[in-house]
């Protein structure tokens, strides 16, 4: 049901590892509880992000009809790029990480 290359945090991100780079993205769940998501904040690429004791640095911010919330990078490095991968829907994550919607 899910991939196997993909890590989880107990935040609810994903993230899949390829070669030198990371993708992140949000469980389904996490979309679920989230409802429909009205605006997303992606990092600038070139930012700096570190792990350091077990605590992960804010990502960017999600926000929908039903809260706001942040999102956590569970990686250390820096961003290369931000795709706009976001839809108006609650699927788009989900899509990106198992190539199908819900």
């Amino acid at each position: 049901m899910y991939p196997a290359d993909l890590k989880y945090t107990r935040e609810h991100e994903w993230v899949r590892v390829e070669g030198n780079r990371g993708r992140i993205g949000l469980t389904h769940h996490a979309q679920h509880a989230l409802g429909d998501v009205v605006f997303v904040e992606l990092p600038k690429p070139g930012r700096r992000f570190a792990v350091a004791n077990g605590k992960m640095e804010t990502l960017g911010v999600v926000e929908s009809v039903k809260a706001v919330s942040d999102v956590f990078c569970p990686l250390s490095g820096r961003s290369s790029r931000s795709t706009p991968c976001w839809r108006p829907s609650r699927s788009w994550s989900t899509r990106t990480a198992t190539g199908r919607v819900g």
